[in-house]
């Protein structure tokens, strides 16, 4: 191909070329360790254009210069200055920062001329003076040493070395009289080498690199069409196997789409590639979808294994370090990778002792890896690791930072991680919301990330992970079904500064977390989905001291966050003493699940236990579902928390904000407390409902006690609601519950007056009570079916005559005494349920309920028919009666057995909370 030159190129080339570029490029790139020696010295005369861009900003770093070793000998037209990112110049002595100007970004290109003379000082920026810069009234004198291009030549070595992105260079010297010379006009360019380089218009000679590693460079100079659009593609292979791309060509345009794929030979397999990858190294095909740049990729193969293998690992590598036993032990980034890259994957075992994590991105999950902790060295089957007598630490820190209980004191105290071993915090004199860093105390590091590729069927267990500012474990991938957490604990995790990312992030996959401990980190485990719909499992879990973050406004919860396609299990679990403070978003302190699509919620087995929620947050569990059912099965919220300001639809235990079917059953709410401000709706120290929520909330065999709601605004109750809510309860005990609106006590359960299409409650087997003369159980808004009921204080000979839909007994002959159980148990072994005593008269003349295949309750009225109590959405009856084929369809029959009472049964159990036993904080581990 003929080699077209613009006009005003081919002037300067004209003079000679003692070398010819294979081609011309459109920039170099400097990573840092290389540079062009310009062969041009530092001193008074000389002015200098670049055209250029910092790719990563680094405080002092230059873009041209040199120096005899003092700042009297500096010349160093351009750089960034010390510990700003600020513009500055350095000419002998003087040492100028332009104070008016902006602090320079990343990738923003610049064409800068700096001119150096005594009192003639001058530096543009695309023409225009830069800043106000100060002036020398002293020439410079030659320094002798030639000035370097993307660093700063001090005395012959490289000083101040910057990423930068350079397009042209052009140095003139009028030292030597008042004519001004042309010496150097750098063009980017490739030789017949291929080695990237600048070719000097003017001598016509390539000048290299005169660091290490090697430039990189951008499109290929077409000369067809004049422009740069054309990247190279530079492929190899090491072992047994071959690389071929489509398209196939060795240049290819800008934009087009590029396929490298690496196939093994009979008998290899394809291992990891090395260069330009598009997504996962160890990922045999790589797409390039839009190609920007020139590829450099090489594959490398190894034989076909045939089984699974082992590898050992400990702090420091021991013997041959090939990880073949204990005695020959590996590093941790070395034999996992070599356990991953084995199509058979295998176990990464690793020793007792502390770990240090701190690069970035850290290590890459690869799919078939169990990678277990807790070993002391001499173990032969992994059931013989022990957690907690051979603690192994996984941190993201080199520094000693503290546990806080302020936003500021976190240079004393209780150091997190202490001799390799990770300390708890000091939770007994601090509050729920302490356990967080200030700005100054965090790390930028992660743990273990997967973007791309597969990682499915590996596994993390018996492993402390703490301070890694950024992510502890990142597996963003579609690829990585079978993945999981067992028994890990998460200390302290994500706290990089203005950071959003939890300890763990979990998307688009299908992924357990069990046994494990999340322990004072801003924010710990978020799931999201957004390709498909996925179902996460956090089972045997605790969460202590966790916190939302003011700058977290994507992780939705200090402990749990889910988000768009992704459904939630979550079982057997403990939230304690976690706390969330957010003006906006909304987060929760325990769990949120967002989606615009429906989703499903599942708890079961599950304690709430003293956790706070501040400002726009809700105390326990926030719901934006958009359809959907959450269901909450044997669970306690005790002791919860909320003091908010603003918004509505908040909670101390569980609150949503748009559609879904909520499931109450068999669980206790006791002495949770919610105090609003003056612009606040729709608040509930139990459950409360916002937006537009024309679905239902279920409570069956429930029990609500001494919980407590204050509101200056509206909206308040043990059950507060924004628009329209339905409300089904059976079976369920409130009592001694308080709710105000200012001073003045409000009903039990709100009813808007608005939206009565969909404004329906039904209550059966059920008792509302309190000591207080002006108690109210309920207000009468909507539709109504009240059956075999107690409620205390509730006038019913207006709603008698009017329609509303009372259907059965209405238990008036009960006056104060439903039979209520008298005492019970309020130890930390747990409370039974305020139920009814055997002989009371509410439970002689219960009425029966039977639960439908789609997990709703359903009764028959007083004539045998069977009543729909569950709303199913707009313009249809209240209650309406069900035919013999509905009923049949939902597997209603009169003789299977109706849902039976809990009475007595004790509600305020204790989980199994994971590998941390926090019965007794002096005992690390709980082993089961």
């Amino acid at each position: 191909m003929k080699r077209i030159i613009p006009f005003a190129v081919f002037i300067a080339a004209s003079v000679a070329f003692a070398e010819t570029p294979a081609y011309y490029v459109e920039w170099i790139q400097t990573s840092g360790t290389q540079f062009i020696n310009t062969g041009v010295n530092g001193k008074a005369g000389i002015q200098a254009e670049v055209d250029f861009q910092f790719v990563a900003m680094g405080n002092g770093a230059v873009v041209l210069g040199s120096s005899a070793g003092s700042d009297a000998t500096a010349f160093e037209p351009f750089r960034l200055a010390p510990s700003k990112q600020y513009p500055s110049y350095r000419y002998g002595a003087a040492n100028v920062s332009y104070a008016g100007t902006t602090a320079l970004t990343a990738n923003t290109r610049m064409l800068l001329h700096a001119s150096f003379k005594a009192g003639e000082q001058l530096i543009t920026r695309d023409g225009a003076p830069y800043g106000t810069a100060g002036t020398s009234a002293t020439d410079l004198a030659d320094n002798g040493y030639p000035m370097f291009l993307g660093a700063s030549n001090k005395k012959g070595g490289r000083d101040a070395a910057s990423s930068i992105r350079v397009f042209s260079l052009k140095i003139w010297d009028a030292s030597s009289g008042t004519a001004t010379n042309l010496v150097r006009d750098f063009r980017p360019c490739v030789d017949e080498n291929g080695t990237i380089g600048m070719h000097d218009l003017v001598s016509g000679d390539i000048f290299r690199n005169a660091g290490s590693g090697a430039f990189t460079c951008g499109a290929r100079w077409n000369d067809a069409t004049q422009a740069y659009d054309l990247y190279r593609v530079t492929l190899s292979a090491e072992g047994g196997g071959t690389v071929s791309a489509a398209p196939a060509d060795e240049f290819l345009q800008a934009g087009t789409t590029l396929v490298v794929t690496a196939t093994p030979l009979a008998g290899q397999a394809f291992h990891k590639w090395a260069g330009d990858c598009a997504g996962s190294k160890y990922t045999a095909v790589q797409t390039f979808a839009s190609l920007s740049k020139n590829i450099t990729l090489a594959a490398s193969f190894g034989a076909d294994a045939a089984a699974p293998i082992r590898r050992y690992v400990a702090p420091t590598a021991t013997g041959t370090m090939d990880g073949t036993s204990w005695e020959n032990a590996a590093a941790l980034a070395t034999a996992y990778e070599e356990v991953g890259v084995n199509p058979q994957g295998g176990e990464v075992w690793m020793k007792e002792g502390a770990y240090l994590l701190n690069v970035d991105p850290g290590i890459e999950l690869l799919p078939n890896v169990r990678l277990v902790g807790g070993f002391a060295g001499d173990e032969t089957d992994a059931s013989q690791s022990d957690p907690a007598a051979h603690e192994t630490l996984l941190h993201g820190s080199n520094k000693t930072y503290y546990w806080c209980t302020n936003s500021t004191g976190y240079s004393t105290g209780v150091a997190i991680v202490e001799n390799g071993r990770v300390n708890m915090p000091p939770i007994e004199r601090c509050a729920p919301e302490a356990f967080f860093y200030s700005n100054g105390n965090y790390s930028y590091n992660y743990g273990f990330v997967k973007s791309a590729g597969c990682a499915t069927n590996s596994s993390i267990e018996n492993i402390t992970l703490a301070h890694f500012g950024k992510y502890a474990v990142s597996l963003t991938t579609p690829d990585a079904d079978g993945f999981a957490l067992r028994n890990c604990l998460f200390v302290a995790n994500g706290f990089a500064q203005g950071n959003s990312r939890p300890a763990v992030v979990i998307a688009n996959s299908h992924t357990v977390v069990d046994g494990c401990s999340f322990v004072g980190n801003r924010n710990s485990l978020r799931f999201e989905s957004s390709s498909r719909t996925s179902t996460n499992v956090v089972t045997r879990t605790a969460f202590r001291y966790n916190r939302h973050g003011d700058y977290s406004l994507t992780a939705l919860s200090a402990c749990i966050g889910s988000h768009g396609r992704a459904c939630l299990v979550v079982d057997s679990c403990l939230f304690e003493r976690n706390a969330a403070a957010l003006a906006n978003y909304s987060p929760a302190t325990c769990i949120k699940v967002e989606s615009t699509v429906a989703t499903s919620l599942a708890v079961s087995n599950t304690v709430f236990r003293g956790n706070q929620g501040r400002l726009s947050c809700c105390g326990g569990v926030q719901l934006s579902l958009k359809g959907g059912v959450a269901t909450f099965d044997d669970c306690v919220f005790v002791g919860n928390t909320n003091f908010i300001s603003g918004g509505h639809g908040y909670a101390a235990c569980v609150g949503v904000n748009d559609n879904a079917d909520m499931l109450f059953r068999d669980t206790y709410f006791g002495r949770n407390h919610l105090d609003a401000g003056t612009s606040v709706g729709s608040c509930g120290s139990v459950f409360s409902a916002g937006s537009t929520f024309d679905r239902n909330a279920v409570f069956v065999n429930c029990t609500a006690e001494r919980n407590y709601v204050r509101n200056k605004g509206t909206g308040t109750g043990t059950i507060g609601e924004y628009r329209c809510s339905n409300y089904l309860v059976v079976n369920s005990v409130f009592l001694e519950n308080d709710a105000f609106c200012g001073e003045t006590r409000q009903p039990e359960i709100i009813r808007s007056t608005s939206w009565n299409i969909n404004n329906r409650m039904a209550v059966v087997n059920s008792v509302f009570s309190h000591s207080a003369a002006d108690y109210a159980p309920l207000a009468f808004n909507g539709l109504y079916f009240l059956a075999n009921s107690y409620l205390q204080g509730l006038d019913l000979s207006s709603a008698r005559t009017s329609g509303t839909g009372f259907l059965g007994d209405i238990l008036t002959d009960l006056a104060a005494d439903p039979g209520l159980r008298a005492g019970y148990a309020t130890t930390g072994g747990g409370a039974p349920a305020r139920g009814l005593t055997k002989d009371s008269p509410l439970r002689k003349r219960a009425r029966k309920v039977w639960l439908g295949s789609d997990g709703f309750p359903y009764c028959q009225d007083n004539s045998g028919n069977w009543r729909q109590l569950k709303n199913v959405g707009s313009g249809t009856s209240a209650f309406p009666a069900l035919s013999a084929e509905q009923a049949a369809a939902l597997g209603l029959d009169a003789a299977n057995a109706v849902i039976p009472d809990a009475t007595g049964r004790a509600r305020f159990h204790k989980p199994s909370p994971g590998p941390l036993d926090f019965a007794d904080e002096s005992t690390r581990y709980f082993v089961r």
